[in-house]
């Protein structure tokens, strides 16, 4: 019987790149994991990284005090380090999936050098790669031909796969959620559509859970407008966002990986597009029926949320 697969990840997560990455190779180590296969994820640990689940094997931390930077012998520098820290805990792997922004073709060849193959997660359409397979998470119509693209590539963890919930006329239950640093600081905007809605239709909304990195920039901001006030939660750098979405009946999120989970989850979706990388899953979920996409986040007033 021939031995279980093995497979090494390598995603960074933290200020300046969200956490999306972080969990998708979560959602794949976990479902590795579940099928009798290893798995162990390599991560830098920079500022407001995602909290490492508990479910999963311990992350093997390179030095955080040198960021990968985009350039050739940063790339090679990381690949390097990556493969040790992998087989440093006698951990002997069959494939390595990199999902980074910063680490492409050379890192890959890298790798790719000692004998070992690389699947590189992309959700930028036509990036380089020099990867055995590159996986374009994107509609097919915006990938780049020889690429696995489509939404079925999408990585989720089956723990989104929650009881349907009807959205009642009151008493609905919003999580706001605009990823782990929000750049543009629609978290704040959310929250004066809320009030806005509490002035205008009383009654329409039970609850709110707000959820912020620890590296939000406008943290205090946040929490002075949510600690101690009514039919407001705080949530503060949650390891996962099953818990809030079983109760949610409305998902305000910008249209990166939340986005997919609170559509895995079954909740309706209002999504702003925050990131240029986004555009293209929204447009596709929103034609689908299955998001409804708000305007560009310059567009995303707090009126035209409370509307939406």
């Amino acid at each position: 019987m021939s031995r279980p697969i093995r497979l090494l990840f390598r995603a960074d997560s933290g200020v300046g790149i969200g956490h999306g990455h972080a969990t998708r190779v979560e959602a794949l180590a976990r479902a590795t994991v579940r099928a009798g296969g290893d798995a162990l994820i390599v991560a830098r640990r920079l500022a407001g990284h995602r909290p490492p689940a508990t479910d999963l094997p311990d992350i093997r931390w390179l030095d955080a005090s040198n960021p990968v930077a985009d350039d050739d012998a940063a790339q090679r520098a990381d690949a390097v380090a990556t493969l040790q820290a992998g087989r440093a805990s006698g951990f002997t792997f069959d494939l390595v999936v990199v999902d980074h922004y910063n680490l492409g073709p050379t890192w890959e060849r890298t790798v790719r050098a000692t004998g070992v193959n690389v699947v590189a997660l992309d959700d930028f359409p036509g990036r380089p790669h020099a990867a055995n397979q590159v996986v374009e998470l994107l509609p097919v119509t915006a990938a780049m031909p020889g690429r696995l693209a489509g939404l079925e590539y999408l990585p989720m963890d089956c723990a989104y796969n929650l009881s349907p919930i009807t959205v009642p006329k009151n008493g609905v239950r919003v999580v706001v959620t605009f990823g782990a640093s929000d750049p543009t600081g629609h978290t704040l905007v959310a929250l004066d559509a809320l009030d806005r809605l509490d002035e205008l239709v009383p009654g329409f909304l039970a609850h709110a859970d707000i959820v912020v990195g620890a590296a939000h920039p406008a943290l205090d901001a946040v929490a002075a407008r949510v600690v101690g006030a009514p039919r407001r939660t705080l949530q503060r750098q949650v390891t996962s966002l099953v818990p809030l979405m079983r109760d949610a009946h409305i998902v305000l999120t910008s249209a990166g990986n939340a986005m997919t989970e609170a559509v895995a989850s079954g909740r309706r979706t209002l999504a702003v597009v925050t990131a240029d990388n986004q555009a293209a899953l929204a447009d596709a979920l929103a034609a689908a029926g299955v998001v409804y996409r708000l305007p560009a986040a310059s567009a995303a007033t707090p009126v035209a949320l409370a509307q939406a």
